[in-house]
């Protein structure tokens, strides 16, 4: 009778192993198993992330939310696109559109409570100084990965009709307006071509008064278009166009488009007021030589 007691209490005995210290411990009669000993729960640690240095609560191997620090970047990225495989083998890639009207509405209620987080308000300079050091030195996720083709379509598709409303496009005017005068050609003169012929002549022909444009930006604006001469003297209202002989030969260009003509180019500067002489760019030294000479005479 004695040892069928014994038996009975040594075959209710259960244990388990502390996943803290690797010991078999006697877990209790009733009850789910634990998973650490009461030593090992009571007992204080720092928190394994290796970064905060702080003391985790009994029981516990990271502060809350330091687990994923311990984590290299090659093993977050392993992770993410494990969890996005198991998405397409189910089929749960997108959102269903239940769900996505649920998440509209909830986000909808969320701004009619308190608003729209930023909205009227601006980061102080402190905290843009924080933003900034926080991303110094990381490369954003998308650099060196080109859009896919149905990317680009559904971009295509999403702009296709929209053009800027009156409001927007004063606005853009007014910004743009005097915007030589405030940044100077550093900054504007990229959107400028301009040829090495232009800039190598340039001291020769403010010698006779003219100012290249590259260097001192000028518009002729028109009823049609904007152009930006090569030479000016702004006081004769004097223009000089240099035409190269491999752009400007006479070709059909992309779309059935033409370079305009030397006579189309003086006509048109003509009707907005301004004198043009056209040189090709094998004319251009003897024009200086000539005019150089007579002006010293």
């Amino acid at each position: 009778m004695i040892e069928r007691q014994q038996h009975i209490k040594t075959a209710t005995l259960r244990t388990f192993v502390c996943k803290i210290c690797g010991k078999n411990t006697i877990a209790s009669k009733t009850g789910p198993l634990a998973k650490t000993c009461s030593i090992c729960k009571n007992q204080k640690k720092l928190c394994e992330c290796g970064i905060c240095g702080e003391e985790t609560k009994p029981g516990k191997r990271f502060i809350n939310g330091h687990n994923g620090r311990k984590r290299t970047t090659e093993e977050k990225r392993k992770s993410a696109e494990k969890c996005w495989e198991s998405r397409r083998k189910s089929g749960r890639v997108h959102h269903s559109e239940e769900t996505k009207h649920k998440l509209r509405e909830l986000y909808l209620l969320r701004i009619s409570e308190q608003g729209v987080p930023m909205q009227g308000k601006r980061h102080s300079l402190e905290t843009k100084r924080k933003m900034s050091l926080a991303k110094l030195g990381k490369t954003t996720w998308n650099k060196g990965i080109p859009l896919s083709d149905n990317t680009k379509e559904k971009l295509r598709i999403a702009n296709l009709g929209k053009k800027a409303s009156p409001e927007t496009r004063k606005k853009i005017s007014k910004g743009m307006k005097g915007a030589w005068k405030i940044y100077g050609p550093a900054v504007m003169s990229p959107t400028l071509s301009y040829s090495k012929q232009e800039v190598k002549v340039t001291p020769k022909m403010e010698q006779l008064g003219y100012k290249a444009t590259w260097n001192h930006p000028f518009f002729v604006v028109g009823k049609d278009r904007t152009r930006v001469p090569d030479f000016i003297n702004i006081e004769t209202k004097e223009i000089i166009e240099i035409f190269g002989t491999y752009w400007h030969r006479d070709r059909i260009l992309p779309k059935g488009k033409r370079h305009e003509t030397p006579e189309e180019y003086i006509n048109w500067y003509k009707d907005n007021g301004y004198t043009c002489i056209v040189l090709w760019e094998n004319e251009v030294e003897n024009y200086l030589l000539e005019n150089i000479i007579m002006e010293s005479v």
